[in-house]
């Protein structure tokens, strides 16, 4: 999956769910090692739309101890999200 359209559908807001879970679907039945990072991502969103933020600091702590800088570094570290957790 091409991480500039997940930002796209992201960016629709939490009423977007039932496509992200089609989308977590798909990417742990295409290359589910592969695509860990980006399910990761999307299941750190879901945390945060349901108010769970210890439980998306614990994942993106963990994300970002094996990510290099890149995209999906800077979604996780993005300002706003870790305002939003904090």
């Amino acid at each position: 999956m091409n991480l500039r359209s997940l930002v796209e559908i992201v960016n629709k807001g939490q009423f977007i769910r039932p496509i992200l879970n089609y989308v977590i679907h798909y990417l742990e039945s295409d290359r589910p090692d592969k695509n860990k990072s980006i399910v990761n991502y999307i299941n750190v969103l879901k945390l945060k739309w349901d108010v769970k933020y210890d439980e998306a600091l614990e994942i993106i702590d963990e994300e970002i101890k094996g990510l290099k800088k890149g995209g999906l570094y800077y979604l996780l570290t993005k300002k706003d999200t870790k305002k939003q957790l904090a």
